[in-house]
Protein backbone atom coordinates (compact mmCIF):
# COMPACT_ATOMS: atom_id res chain seq x y z
CA UNK A 1 0.00 0.00 0.00
CA UNK A 2 1.31 3.43 -0.94
CA UNK A 3 1.57 5.83 2.00
CA UNK A 4 1.15 9.45 0.92
CA UNK A 5 1.85 12.67 2.80
CA UNK A 6 -0.07 15.72 1.61
CA UNK A 7 1.30 19.13 2.56
CA UNK A 8 -1.13 21.84 1.41
CA UNK A 9 -2.37 24.89 3.32
CA UNK A 10 -5.82 24.63 1.72
CA UNK A 11 -8.01 22.31 3.81
CA UNK A 12 -10.32 21.74 0.83
CA UNK A 13 -7.51 20.67 -1.49
CA UNK A 14 -6.00 18.42 1.16
CA UNK A 15 -9.34 16.80 1.98
CA UNK A 16 -10.15 16.22 -1.70
CA UNK A 17 -6.73 14.66 -2.38
CA UNK A 18 -6.97 12.51 0.75
CA UNK A 19 -10.41 11.15 -0.17
CA UNK A 20 -9.37 10.52 -3.77
CA UNK A 21 -6.24 8.56 -2.91
CA UNK A 22 -7.88 6.63 -0.07
CA UNK A 23 -10.53 5.48 -2.57
CA UNK A 24 -7.63 4.30 -4.73
CA UNK A 25 -6.20 2.12 -1.96
CA UNK A 26 -3.61 4.48 -0.48
CA UNK A 27 -2.97 5.42 3.12
CA UNK A 28 -2.93 9.22 3.40
CA UNK A 29 -1.93 11.75 6.03
CA UNK A 30 -2.90 15.36 5.38
CA UNK A 31 -1.07 18.36 6.85
CA UNK A 32 -1.72 22.09 6.48
CA UNK A 33 1.78 23.56 6.72
CA UNK A 34 5.38 22.91 5.82
CA UNK A 35 6.33 22.66 9.48
CA UNK A 36 3.59 20.12 10.19
CA UNK A 37 4.55 18.11 7.12
CA UNK A 38 8.20 17.99 8.13
CA UNK A 39 7.15 16.86 11.63
CA UNK A 40 5.13 14.01 10.12
CA UNK A 41 8.20 12.75 8.24
CA UNK A 42 9.93 12.27 11.59
CA UNK A 43 7.06 10.04 12.76
CA UNK A 44 5.99 8.14 9.62
CA UNK A 45 7.65 6.67 6.56
CA UNK A 46 6.04 7.85 3.32
CA UNK A 47 6.32 6.52 -0.22
CA UNK A 48 5.23 9.75 -1.94
CA UNK A 49 4.76 13.37 -0.87
CA UNK A 50 2.33 15.80 -2.52
CA UNK A 51 3.58 19.31 -1.72
CA UNK A 52 1.93 22.68 -2.39
CA UNK A 53 4.37 25.23 -3.80
CA UNK A 54 2.81 28.38 -2.35
CA UNK A 55 2.16 28.28 1.40
CA UNK A 56 2.52 30.95 4.08
CA UNK A 57 5.45 30.89 6.52
CA UNK A 58 7.36 27.96 4.99
CA UNK A 59 6.81 27.67 1.24
CA UNK A 60 6.90 24.47 -0.75
CA UNK A 61 10.32 25.13 -2.27
CA UNK A 62 11.84 25.47 1.20
CA UNK A 63 10.10 22.29 2.33
CA UNK A 64 11.27 20.49 -0.83
CA UNK A 65 14.90 21.43 -0.10
CA UNK A 66 14.60 20.28 3.53
CA UNK A 67 12.98 16.98 2.56
CA UNK A 68 15.52 16.22 -0.16
CA UNK A 69 18.38 16.64 2.33
CA UNK A 70 16.95 14.01 4.67
CA UNK A 71 14.95 11.80 2.26
CA UNK A 72 16.60 12.14 -1.15
CA UNK A 73 14.80 9.14 -2.64
CA UNK A 74 11.20 9.92 -1.70
CA UNK A 75 9.33 11.15 -4.79
CA UNK A 76 7.88 14.60 -4.18
CA UNK A 77 5.16 15.89 -6.49
CA UNK A 78 4.77 19.65 -6.40
CA UNK A 79 1.25 21.11 -6.73
CA UNK A 80 0.42 24.73 -7.48
CA UNK A 81 -2.39 26.99 -8.58
CA UNK A 82 0.04 29.01 -10.68
CA UNK A 83 1.20 27.87 -14.11
CA UNK A 84 4.74 29.23 -13.79
CA UNK A 85 7.35 27.56 -15.98
CA UNK A 86 10.29 29.05 -14.06
CA UNK A 87 9.00 27.77 -10.70
CA UNK A 88 8.33 24.34 -12.22
CA UNK A 89 11.86 24.21 -13.62
CA UNK A 90 13.33 25.33 -10.29
CA UNK A 91 11.41 22.61 -8.42
CA UNK A 92 12.37 19.90 -10.88
CA UNK A 93 16.03 20.95 -10.69
CA UNK A 94 15.78 20.80 -6.88
CA UNK A 95 14.68 17.17 -7.06
CA UNK A 96 10.89 17.20 -7.44
CA UNK A 97 9.54 14.10 -9.15
CA UNK A 98 6.73 15.95 -10.95
CA UNK A 99 4.93 19.30 -11.07
CA UNK A 100 1.12 19.51 -11.27
CA UNK A 101 -1.01 22.64 -11.68
CA UNK A 102 -4.49 23.30 -10.31
CA UNK A 103 -7.15 22.58 -11.24
CA UNK A 104 -5.72 19.14 -10.70
CA UNK A 105 -6.05 16.52 -13.41
CA UNK A 106 -6.68 13.59 -11.05
CA UNK A 107 -6.01 10.94 -13.69
CA UNK A 108 -2.62 12.48 -14.40
CA UNK A 109 -1.80 12.86 -10.69
CA UNK A 110 -2.82 9.26 -9.98
CA UNK A 111 -0.60 8.06 -12.82
CA UNK A 112 2.28 10.14 -11.49
CA UNK A 113 1.87 8.81 -7.93
CA UNK A 114 1.57 5.18 -9.02
CA UNK A 115 4.51 5.48 -11.45
CA UNK A 116 6.94 6.39 -8.66
CA UNK A 117 7.75 2.73 -8.11
CA UNK A 118 6.61 2.66 -4.52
Amino acid sequence: MIKILIIDDSPDVGKTLKLYFEKNGCQVINTLSGEEGLAMTRIHRFNVILLDVHMPEMGGRTVLAALKKVFPKIPIIMITGFDDHDVALECMNAGAYDFVTKPIDFDYLKTSVFSTGY
